[in-house]
Formats: structure tokens, C-alpha cells, sequence
């Protein structure tokens, strides 16, 4: 399921309907859920899956479409600019694997890591700081980021 489903499956919170922290936070807070001032919406859409589905993913559990706010390097969907190509595996309510398309759009990458540091402290663990040389290597097409096959591939 995605990840949207199962946070307004077993949170009845849907997180669309919250485009930002200060409206997503007042709804978790509505259904007496743990939601710290001054966190980032994407902290919060992370914090429910953590409160209210994980625990709940007893059988083997694919979450898919994570909110590109926490997945800074993950590829963009296609048909949905706010989500990215990524999955979470589950079972008996513990994270088993996570995966997801790198993203390899330079310019894209470039405006993330900008967007992580206005949104982040410089001493959170989520922060993404400038990486220049990261973003050169992207823009020469590095390896594994890179769309085409590996060159052993071919």
C-alpha cells in the first residue's frame, strides 16, 4: 500500500489534506498523537508511519510512494511531483528493507539539498548539507545514478 493509504488507514489522518507543519501537527495532536513543536511536515508524516503503522505491519508489508520531503534522494514520480520512487518492507512490525530510484537530475538535487537546509538545523541528523561535489559527479552522469545499464551489463 502506499504510504498515504496506511497512515490514513490506521491514523485517519490523511496528510494530503495537511500541506503544511502547523496543519498536519494540529491533526495528530487531535488524535492525542506525539507531534513536537517546530518539526518539519516531513517529520511528522515520518513520525505517524512510525506511531501508527509500523506496529501494525505484522504480515510482510510493501509501503510505497514516500513524500519526496522525506526521501531528499530519491527519484520524483513520474504522475506525482510530491511523491518519490521508493518502498519500505515490513514484517512483524519491524523496517526488513528500504529502497528507491536514485535521483540523477542534478539541478533537482541541487534545489533539494538548498530546500533541507532551510528546513533543517545544522545539527540534525536529517540534514542534507551542499554537497558540490556530489552534484558535479551527477551532472557527468556517475555511476550507479546514472539511467542506463551498468557497464558489466552491457
Amino acid at each position: 500500500m502506499t504510504m498515504r493509504e496506511a497512515i490514513r488507514q490506521y491514523s485517519e489522518i490523511d496528510y494530503g489534506e495537511h500541506p503544511d507543519a502547523a496543519s498536519l501537527r494540529q491533526a495528530i495532536l487531535s488524535i492525542g498523537g506525539h507531534a513536537p513543536e517546530g518539526s518539519t511536515w516531513g517529520k511528522l508524516v515520518d513520525g505517524l508511519l512510525g506511531d501508527y503503522v509500523e506496529p501494525r505491519l505484522i504480515q510482510p508489508t510493501f509501503i510505497t510512494d514516500y513524500p519526496r520531503d522525506i526521501s531528499p534522494l530519491a527519484k520524483r514520480k513520474p504522475d506525482d511531483p510530491t511523491h518519490v520512487e521508493r518502498f519500505e518492507y515490513f514484517i512483524g512490525g519491524l523496517e526488513c528493507g528500504n529502497a528507491f530510484s536514485e535521483l540523477n537530475d542534478p539541478l533537482d538535487q541541487e534545489a533539494r539539498f538548498i530546500e533541507m537546509a532551510q528546513l533543517y538545523q545544522a545539527d540534525d541528523e536529517e540534514a542534507h548539507p551542499m554537497d558540490e561535489d556530489y552534484l558535479n559527479a551527477l551532472s557527468y552522469g556517475m555511476r550507479p545514478a546514472a539511467d542506463s545499464a551498468p557497464a558489466w551489463i552491457a
